[in-house]
């Protein structure tokens, strides 16, 4: 576990930016999925859900990702990001515009105009994401277990990003470099496990144990998973491309196998995660842990849930229903448990540096509980596993009624995630305006 570095945090407005925009993207996805209804929410290729995903995965997911590498770079990694830090503004208003002008091209088939201009956005603020993290910085930072993840995940953000880009073109028209629907579960999986997989698995070797007070993972894990894991997707994706070109069953074999190894490796990372867990130093249970165990469980219900999915015949809502653990069980719950640590931790380091450079004593700065209590973050993630059961449910049996109380559940608790972070903001301010204590104040903490 790498020693922090708390001299080289950024400015709060450089992650919390991102931090703040996600949720709303969150609820925007529950609403379409909701005014589509049980139609929409069963059906692969209807407008709302392709939508909705995007919102889901580029507007929530790599929101708060992108956000959260920009404090975890410099601080928990040692890197410099001497154009990643003034990017930042940029790299947040090319990421909200484009995510909502994909959602509305997709929305409208055919809107040529709002692809090419969604497309056009996303590529100049990842791209330039990219270039701020790719040379120096991630040089420094490779050296660390972290380090070498949040690289392979990078390159999978990459892929994500090109893939996407070839789709969305073949959707505007004939396009020199274009590729048609077909190939979108290879955009799919690069996106969800290559950058979102293995950013988490990575971040995973740092923050489990500083978090949630947990022994650090096996060595053989944090020198061998990720980069094995990367390996399986690349040979994956040379099997999947062979086949779609009109390779023989050679590669279909190898399509299986690495698959195989890709769910072998999520397994042994989920399982592993909570055994630790179970190990944890104290016995005290919050929000963020049942949300990485929540993420864990259904992370192996994804893995293992796909390919008997895969190996059915006929239509079978099994493979939707794995999806759904993989992208809301997973990949929200543990980012919605990363936020609900990384953000009161941040106010906390913000207001000590606040009061330390206005002469004010350490005394005076409430503890890192105080910012968010743990009653509304509770309730969150009562309406999280709601929501999601509801959304399975749904996909399970469609019907008018689980498809709205689903969308209208899992709106409701991105919405009250918002208000969480949006309390903790206003907390932080109002401690932060007030008027030194002449007794010096409660004295407060740094534990959370």
């Amino acid at each position: 576990m790498s020693k922090l570095q708390l001299s080289r945090t950024p400015a709060l407005n450089v992650p919390l930016r991102f931090f703040l925009t996600a949720p709303l993207f969150g609820i925007a996805a529950a609403l379409l999925l909701g005014v589509g209804g049980a139609e929409a929410i069963a059906g692969r290729w209807r407008p709302e859900v392709l939508a909705s995903v995007h919102l889901l995965t580029l507007g929530y997911l790599t929101m708060v990702m992108v956000g959260a590498l920009h404090q975890v770079l410099p601080v928990v990694l040692g890197a410099t990001l001497p154009r990643g830090w003034p990017a930042a503004g940029w790299v947040h208003a090319g990421l909200t515009l484009g995510a909502a002008l994909l959602g509305l091209a997709l929305m409208r088939p055919g809107g040529s105009v709002a692809m090419i201009f969604a497309l056009g956005l996303l590529a100049a603020s990842l791209l330039l994401f990219l270039a701020s993290v790719a040379v120096r910085p991630m040089r420094t930072a490779a050296g660390s277990d972290t380090g070498r993840g949040v690289g392979f995940a990078l390159f999978g953000l990459l892929t994500t990003l090109v893939l996407g880009l070839l789709l969305g073109a073949g959707s505007v028209g004939d396009a020199p470099l274009s590729l048609d629907r077909r190939w979108t579960d290879l955009h799919a999986v690069w996106g969800l496990l290559g950058w979102t997989g293995l950013l988490v698995v990575g971040m995973a070797y740092e923050v489990v144990p500083l978090f949630q007070h947990t022994p650090s993972y096996p060595r053989w894990m944090r020198l061998g998973l990720i980069g094995g894991l990367f390996a399986a997707l690349g040979l994956w994706s040379l099997a999947f491309a062979s086949l779609r070109l009109g390779g023989g069953d050679a590669w279909r074999f190898l399509l299986w196998g690495s698959g195989l190894a890709v769910s072998g490796g999520l397994l042994s990372f989920a399982l592993t995660t909570l055994w630790l867990q179970h190990r944890r130093k104290k016995s005290e249970s919050a929000v963020t842990l049942w949300y990485w165990r929540i993420g864990m469980l259904c992370l192996i219900a994804g893995v293992v849930g796909a390919p008997f999915a895969l190996m059915g015949e006929g239509a079978s809502p099994w493979l939707e229903i794995a999806a759904a653990w993989v992208l809301v069980g997973f990949a929200v719950s543990v980012i919605n448990g990363m936020l609900y640590k990384i953000v009161p931790f941040l106010l906390w380091l913000h207001l000590t540096i606040a009061f330390q450079a206005q002469g004010r004593s350490r005394r005076e700065v409430p503890g890192v509980k105080t910012f968010l209590p743990e009653g509304p973050a509770r309730l969150q993630f009562v309406l999280h596993l709601l929501g999601l059961t509801l959304l399975c449910a749904a996909l399970a049996q469609p019907g008018e009624l689980l498809a709205q109380a689903a969308a209208l559940v899992l709106g409701a608790s991105f919405g009250l995630l918002g208000g969480n972070l949006v309390f903790a903001l206003w907390r932080y301010r109002k401690k932060r305006d007030s008027r030194p204590s002449p007794a010096g104040g409660d004295p407060g903490g740094s534990e959370g």
